[in-house]
C-alpha cells in the first residue's frame, strides 16, 4: 500500500469591475479578470490587492474563498521536494513578511499624506 501525503491549501478568488460611463451617460460596469491567490483575504485586503494589481476605481463584487485537499505520493513528493534547513523561512512565511512591510509602508504614507492636508488647511485657515 503507497502511503500519500495530503496539503489543505485554501485560495480566494476575487471578481471586481470597474464603473463607466457609456455614450448615452448610463453608468456600465466592465468585469475585470478575476484574480485567485493562495490564503484567506478580507474585503479591504483584496480591495489593496485589486487596486495594486487594476489601479483605482475598480470596485469588488464578489469574494469567494476555497479549500481543497491535495494529496501526493509521500516518494514522489520527496523526488521533486527541497529540503529545507533548520532556519529558512518557507516561503509563504516570506510572503507574508513582505506584505506585512508593504501594507506598513502604505500606512505611513496614508499619515503623511493626512498631516499635508492637515498643514493645507491651517495654512488656508490663517
Amino acid at each position: 500500500m503507497r502511503k500519500l501525503m495530503t496539503k489543505e491549501v485554501t485560495t480566494t478568488i476575487i471578481k471586481s469591475g470597474k464603473i463607466l460611463i457609456d455614450k448615452d451617460g448610463s453608468p456600465i460596469v466592465q468585469s475585470m479578470p478575476e484574480l485567485t491567490k493562495l490564503g484567506e483575504f478580507s474585503r479591504p485586503k483584496a480591495q489593496k490587492l485589486i487596486n495594486k494589481e487594476y489601479g483605482l476605481g475598480v470596485s469588488i463584487y464578489s469574494i469567494e474563498t476555497k479549500t481543497q485537499v491535495y494529496e501526493m505520493e509521500v516518494e514522489e513528493f520527496i523526488k521533486i521536494a527541497k529540503i529545507r534547513g533548520e532556519n529558512e523561512e518557507t516561503s509563504e512565511e516570506e510572503e507574508q513578511e513582505e506584505e506585512e512591510k508593504e501594507e506598513e509602508q502604505e500606512e505611513k504614507q496614508e499619515e503623511e499624506t493626512q498631516k499635508g492636508r492637515v498643514r493645507r488647511i491651517a495654512k488656508v485657515e490663517a
